[in-house]
């Protein structure tokens, strides 16, 4: 292999480390302080169109902003009917679920099992540390793609 091919692993390299820097801890936090990374959503969230009943996987972006890390980290998700703007979790059903452990500034892609069932249709991620970090939300809103243990998606088609 000529060295001149070496070149594109070395720029990738270079992003990957600039974009790791936005991510900077926050020694303010002590404990583990977990969250969906947003800059990678669109690219890493399964594509509307996944055909229906079909088994497929859904990669969702987790990244530990504080300086603890998270021995029991929760990662869920739901999908339910789109009812509206703001609907409680009990109308959505529990697709998936994972425990894992994201280390203290780490950035962790966590892959899980997914069928889409439902058009027009909700999915709802959810992640959270039980002890440490709980959940501070019990909807889905229209304020919920402020919230840093949520994301969620809906499609219409």
């Amino acid at each position: 292999m000529a060295p001149g091919n070496r070149l594109w692993k070395e720029k990738i390299g270079e992003w990957l480390e600039n974009e790791r820097r936005d991510l900077e801890i926050n020694p303010v936090k002590l404990f583990p302080y977990l969250s969906f990374d947003n800059r990678l959503m669109m690219h890493a969230i399964i594509r509307p169109g996944t055909p229906l009943n079909q088994p497929a996987t859904i990669k969702l972006p987790v990244v530990n902003l504080g300086i603890s890390p998270s021995w029991t980290c929760h990662i869920k998700v739901y999908e339910g009917p789109f009812t509206g703007a703001s609907q409680p979790f009990s109308t959505l059903e529990l697709r998936g679920q994972t425990i894992t452990t994201v280390q203290g500034g780490e950035f962790k892609t966590v892959e899980l099992p997914w069928e889409h069932r439902l058009v027009p249709g909700r999915l709802v991620a959810l992640c959270f540390d039980p002890l440490f970090d709980p959940p501070d939300v019990d909807l889905v809103d229209p304020y919920a793609r402020f919230n840093r243990h949520l994301l969620h998606m809906v499609w219409t088609t």
